[in-house]
């Protein structure tokens, strides 16, 4: 049986303890990782946070060494049957076994914060949350908000002197 195949018998019956999150550092932010409870042991979920505004960060369902399910709020577009599908999208894998990106509209989801994106992915993937969240330590705040703009404008200020 596929990864894929032995994660879609199994969704629906897979939880996260109830548990703090802890972030480490990574090279370009911050990265967490996650057992599943119900499945197989090399199973997890890894969620990454770069140091970048929102919307920003990858969250993906790893099944015994492949990426069953993913949701990559940035970066390259992925090509899917001669077309590029932007970020950001899920991806998963089709009936057939092939490996699809579809397009997600963070609005109409209601998605606003990384916290917001993993609730609709892990519902999205059958997994039941059970610990609680806590935001990347550097996240750094949405771009066009007037903290933001005050980070610029002090960052410009120390470059003059």
């Amino acid at each position: 049986m596929e990864p894929h195949e032995e994660f879609e018998s199994l969704c629906g019956n897979l939880w996260i303890e109830d548990a703090d999150i802890h972030w480490s550092p990574a090279e370009t932010g911050h990265r967490v990782q996650v057992e599943l409870v119900g499945a197989p042991e090399d199973c997890r979920l890894v969620m990454s946070a770069p140091d970048r505004p929102w919307p920003s960060g990858q969250i993906s369902l790893i099944w015994k060494g492949v990426r069953v399910r993913g949701f990559d709020l940035y970066g390259p577009a992925h090509p899917y049957r001669g077309k590029k599908v932007a970020t950001p999208h899920r991806q998963f894998f089709t009936a057939n076994g092939e490996p699809r990106p579809e397009a997600v509209d963070l609005g109409a989801e209601g998605i606003e914060s990384l916290g917001d994106a993993l609730r609709w992915f892990l519902d999205w993937c059958g997994i039941e949350w059970r610990f609680r969240w806590q935001d990347p330590p550097t996240q750094p705040p949405m771009a066009g908000t007037k903290q933001t703009r005050a980070m610029r404008k002090a960052r410009a200020n120390r470059k003059r002197r």
